[in-house]
């Protein structure tokens, strides 16, 4: 420090040699950089050390995060990251399931493979993803994606808001009364929506647009008369 340094220099004048102060200098000097790469490196420990990581490879950073399981990463206030493999980023935000993550405020992918992004989101089917505020992805393969969506049934899509695909196998665009929260639906489709910029269909297994409804009505006609 420069105390170190003024007395160095003052012992010039008492019979310390030129080059003898100048060592004095040099360690004062080196004393100082490592007492203040110290004090950074423990700085830089506690902000990254503040959450809880109690396994191999694990990461968590955050007041009260848990990074409990293998290659677990946790970031942000309580974000819990438990299962294997798993990412928790957010203030609350839960990964419990192997391979899951959970993206946003108090997000929650349960399952193994599970992926919620959203505020409030539930993943909480094998495989399963939920995607945008409080949608709920709760079957097997199922994906929610649109605020307060739900996909409950196996390998089931719901895609909009408030869409709701309850059946195994369905795609639901509809609109539902959702609550706000708990991942619940009125049994009633309150609403519907259009599905335009279909090209024609060609196969018995694809969907047949408006274009070919009308040639077909008219050719029907055409053939009566």
């Amino acid at each position: 420090n420069k105390k170190q340094l003024d007395t160095a220099i003052a012992s010039i004048s008492g019979g310390v040699s030129a080059d003898e102060a100048q060592k004095m200098a040099d360690t004062a000097q080196h004393n100082a950089v490592t007492e203040a790469k110290t004090y950074t490196d423990t700085e830089i420990s506690n902000v990254l050390n503040s959450g809880s990581s109690t396994a191999d490879g694990g990461f968590a950073i955050g007041r009260d995060a848990t990074a409990t399981e293998q290659l677990s990463t946790a970031t942000g206030g309580a974000a819990h990251a438990t299962g294997a493999g798993s990412t928790a980023t957010g203030s609350n935000a839960i990964a419990s399931g192997m391979n899951s993550t959970a993206t946003g405020i108090a997000a929650h992918a349960t399952k193994d493979n599970s992926t919620a992004t959203g505020l409030g989101t539930r993943a909480e089917g094998n495989s399963s993803t939920a995607t945008g505020a409080r949608a709920y992805a709760t079957g097997v393969d199922s994906t929610a994606t649109g605020s307060l969506s739900i996909a409950s049934g196996k390998n089931s899509v719901a895609l909009g808001a408030n869409a709701v695909a309850r059946n195994d196998n369905e795609v639901n665009i509809g609109i539902w009364t959702v609550a706000g929260s708990g991942g619940t639906a009125s049994n009633t489709q309150t609403g519907t929506r259009t599905l335009s910029g279909l090209s024609d269909g060609v196969n018995s297994d694809e969907a047949v647009n408006k274009g070919q409804l009308d040639t077909a009505k008219a050719s029907a006609i055409s053939e009566a008369n």
